[in-house]
């Protein structure tokens, strides 16, 4: 008697669960979202004429990056 096999007449407790809570409609917890300001406080300050540009570095890892991978294909 106390079972429900009709879909139609199902309770919230007969409700499809997730397989993770946190992806459904109703999450047990969520993480605060910090506003633009608060991350904007929490970088550190960006002096240009003390960093590399991202460009120079970029490009010298994908070229070593290329040829030790060319070197290992080789030797394979």
């Amino acid at each position: 008697m106390g079972e429900r096999s009709d879909p139609a007449i199902a309770g919230p407790s007969d409700a499809p669960r997730h397989a993770n809570p946190q992806l459904g409609p109703e999450p047990w917890f969520a993480y605060p979202e910090p506003t633009h300001e608060e991350l904007e406080q929490e970088l550190p300050p960006y002096f240009e004429h003390e960093n590399v540009s991202l460009g120079v570095i970029l490009d010298r890892m994908t070229t070593k990056g290329y040829a030790d991978l060319r070197g290992l294909l080789e030797e394979a």
